[in-house]
């Protein structure tokens, strides 16, 4: 069974991952940059990987992915 997948746009939209690239946001979380161009390349995150990028940045993921309290 598939996960629910995320929109990576509204990443980019955070103060801390605005104006960085694949290659930063990947240092700075621990993903490979290959995996972050690629999600972001596609706008589409596996739901874990959307839970633990909106943590590192300081928000719930429901406040970045409002469908989030949908489940």
């Amino acid at each position: 069974m598939r996960g629910r997948r995320y929109p990576f746009r509204p990443l980019l939209d955070l103060d801390c991952y605005r104006l960085a690239s694949s290659r930063e946001i990947a240092k700075r979380t621990g993903y490979n940059d290959s995996t972050i161009r690629r999600w972001r390349t596609a706008d589409s995150l596996p739901e874990q990987a959307a839970d633990f990028l909106a943590v590192r940045a300081g928000y719930h993921p429901g406040n970045i992915w409002p469908e989030w309290w949908t489940q």
